[in-house]
């Protein structure tokens, strides 16, 4: 059996729930993978910061980076599709995702992921906090949490008014998340009396109100912060940052500053958004987040296989090259054109490298030698080496030389197993632009001072 476990947020103990779980199946023999951001890669490593003391009898618990926002974005189509390549490659049993970001966006994920159906990987939901009600994000919380509610097998909530909200959301098994305070290698807390309390806190005869919980607006407090504000109720708080602020203060500007921002940043994200919220308004909660999460895999798409393809020349007096668009006045060498491909070269993405050699190379009269930079290219599939290939056979009925230069040797051990290299020549495979340029210019028999 093995197990994935998904991590979106780590407030209101979430973290910690999914460490002692993790760490529970880890001793028990069962492989476990948790996804969740990159910052938490630490807490997920057995030692006195993550899980606990080494055991190295313990199945492995291995980390990969799903990066979830601090809140819900246009970026979540990013999220759901690197989640849908793990769990497909993996092949958990089951998926149990915290909180109702992680479930709604593991559900969409899961439902792209190659498995025979959706009830050969089931889906745990545990819900640690209530979503937000009263500001810009409230509905597309209630869009999420509908989504998520509705594709969980099991949904798993803290406390009595969470189940009622999952169930009203469409949950078909709900039932009770027993999360203990502390693991049993955790020290246990000294036992304080009611007067050890009263007497730190200095509340005297007064009565004492005692309020845990996250200081989230979703948690209730604003009316004992109304109560402080207006002398009724004595109230003293211990917590980071500015906590009545962070209590009461539903801030209405965000989501106006956050359209000011994406239309400021990137205009395309503006228009995403703007689509977003107007399906919300027209539609309903849950079209929206549909419809922005499929633009944003539109976009993801378009921008996947159309990679920027950019003419080089070289700055003077240096051996760096850079694009052209950007610097006319750098030196371009007659008969040699240099051309990098920033992305991975695969099978969405080798016709655009075709189209954009004949485009800039084959079609320009004189020409000599391409000299391909493939420092941006980090990854090759299979169509990808066969379409270098055939852009040798183009290259050579065009008496056109082709050189590769700064392959990187995930890259060179594909084209050198497909036999493309070999094909090319050794003596066409470079460390540099530069030795590229200089060794065709010594074979064609030109300077330095050829260039334009």
């Amino acid at each position: 059996m093995k197990v994935a476990f998904v991590l979106g947020t780590t407030a209101g103990g979430t973290l910690r729930h999914v460490q002692m779980l993790a760490a529970g199946c880890a001793v028990r023999g069962v492989p476990t993978l948790v996804c969740g951001p990159a910052d938490h890669a630490a807490d997920f490593r057995f030692g006195p910061h993550g899980l606990g003391p080494d055991r190295p009898d313990a199945s492995p618990v291995r980390f990969e980076t799903v990066q979830f926002g601090d809140r819900p974005s246009l970026r979540d189509g990013l999220a759901v599709l690197r989640l849908r390549r793990l769990l497909s490659q993996d092949q958990p049993d089951v998926v149990h995702a915290h909180g109702l970001r992680a479930g709604a966006l593991a559900a969409l994920a899961l439902t792209l992921a190659t498995r025979p159906s959706r009830a050969a990987l089931p889906l745990v939901l545990t819900v640690h906090n209530a979503p937000p009600s009263a500001n810009s994000t409230a509905a597309v919380y209630r869009g999420l949490q509908f989504l998520a509610a509705r594709s969980a097998a099991v949904v798993l909530c803290v406390s009595g008014d969470l189940e009622d909200q999952l169930r009203q959301a469409g949950a078909r098994d709900v039932r009770r998340a027993l999360v203990p305070p502390w693991t049993p290698d955790d020290p246990a807390p000294a036992p304080v009396s009611p007067d050890d309390v009263r007497r730190e806190l200095g509340a005297g005869e007064r009565p004492l109100i005692l309020a845990a919980g996250r200081l989230a607006p979703q948690k209730g407090f604003g009316l004992l912060i109304e109560g402080i504000s207006d002398g009724f109720v004595p109230g003293i708080f211990a917590r980071h940052g500015h906590l009545i602020d962070e209590i009461v203060a539903v801030d209405s500007d965000a989501a106006i500053s956050e359209m000011r921002r994406l239309a400021r940043v990137q205009r395309f994200d503006f228009w995403i958004a703007v689509a977003a919220i107007t399906a919300t308004l027209l539609v309903g909660v849950l079209a929206g987040v549909i419809i922005g999460i499929g633009l944003s895999l539109i976009w993801l798409i378009f921008v996947a296989t159309h990679p920027p393809m950019p003419v080089l020349a070289r700055e003077p007096g240096t051996q760096v090259f850079r694009e052209l668009d950007e610097h006319p006045g750098d030196e371009q060498f007659a008969g040699v054109t240099v051309l990098r491909l920033d992305g991975g070269l695969f099978f969405a993405t080798a016709d655009a490298l075709e189209d954009r050699v004949r485009e800039v190379a084959l079609s320009a009269p004189g020409s000599a030698a391409i000299v391909l930079d493939c420092g941006g290219m980090d990854f090759i599939d299979s169509q990808g080496s066969a379409k270098m290939s055939e852009i040798l056979n183009l290259t050579k009925q065009a008496g056109v030389t082709l050189r590769l230069a700064r392959l990187k040797p995930p890259v060179r051990a594909v084209l050198e197993r497909d036999g493309v290299l070999g094909r090319i020549g050794d003596d066409k495979i470079h460390g540099n632009i530069d030795h590229a340029v200089n060794a065709q210019l010594a074979v064609s028999g030109g300077h330095h001072a050829d260039c334009e």
